[in-house]
């Protein structure tokens, strides 16, 4: 990188007309908590980067749009620039999607909630992203603006298309998130499972909505996180779940499936063969213990 500027826009327009500026390929900060660690891997690896020509630094993360939970024309809508201190303190979030509040809140250490924001958390791409699998499980989707073409909305689910790559076009920022407020709260869980029980990168996460009549599941929504190139839903699963009285039997049957969805990796914090095994036990544990919450 060759940063030459950082500027610090007053407004959105503002914001999108500088990364319309030809030559700039400016990097978009709001949290800078990736911006140190992206920065030391880039000078080990060596190699050419899409950000050894970067000139210009563009922060987010003081503009009023882009900041704060409201409710708005049936979405909670989320700013991106909003941080996981925020998120998992907020009452809309708490009461509407418990999944997402405990996942802002499992993000990093206290100093890291304080700055890291959940449009960085989504657009930097990481499979292990924590917020990702309860925004999955919610139908969440992402608001996207770019210089002169207005703003567009896309299913998250279609939003992660590989490996640290978005859907997003050049010029273009993840304004806001947003999650369907029909048919909340609905009963969900989040799990998390690292090397310890704080500041750590996920080796397994994920997240569930399962919509009950008693113990029946009439709708559910799985996702996971660290065990693919992608956070992924788990298809197999939900339509396993569908229609079938759950118990824990139940759960674990159908949480076997996720490996149709799953291709875990070996890396320094697990094996894939580990990762994998985690997986199905954790998606059995957590709705099971989702319908138990519901019965509570």
């Amino acid at each position: 990188m060759k940063l030459e500027s950082y500027v610090r826009p007053a407004g959105l327009e503002e914001a999108l007309a500088v990364l319309a500026e030809p030559g700039a390929n400016p990097l978009v900060v709001a949290g800078c908590t990736d911006l140190v660690p992206m920065m030391r891997k880039m000078r080990m690896n060596g190699g050419p980067s899409d950000r050894d020509d970067c000139r210009v630094v563009i922060d987010l993360g003081k503009l009023d749009e882009l900041c704060g939970v409201r409710q708005e024309g049936g979405m909670l809508e989320i700013g991106g620039a909003t941080t996981m201190a925020v998120i998992a303190a907020h009452p809309s979030v708490r009461d509407f999607v418990p999944p997402l509040a405990a996942a802002a809140a499992s993000v990093g250490s206290p100093l890291v909630r304080n700055r890291a924001t959940i449009g960085g958390n989504l657009v930097t791409a990481s499979p292990s992203a924590d917020t990702a699998p309860p925004l999955l499980a919610a139908d969440a989707l992402v608001r996207i603006a770019g210089a002169g073409v207005g703003s567009r909305e896309l299913p998250l689910n279609e939003f992660f298309v590989g490996y640290r790559k978005t859907a997003l076009r050049p010029g273009e920022i993840v304004t806001h998130v947003l999650i369907p407020l029909a048919g909340r709260p609905v009963p969900g869980r989040f799990e998390k499972v690292g090397l310890r029980n704080a500041d750590a990168i996920s080796v397994v996460c994920a997240a569930c909505e399962i919509e009950l009549e008693g113990t029946t599941c009439r709708a559910a929504r799985v996702a996971l996180g660290a065990v693919a190139p992608v956070p992924v839903r788990a298809f197999a699963v939900e339509d396993a779940l569908r229609g079938r009285a759950i118990d824990e039997h139940v759960a674990a049957e159908c949480a076997r499936l996720v490996h149709e969805h799953i291709s875990p990796i070996d890396d320094v914090r697990a094996s894939g063969r580990y990762r994998g095994w985690v997986a199905e036990a954790v998606v059995a544990r957590m709705i099971a213990g989702t319908v138990l919450d519901a019965r509570v």
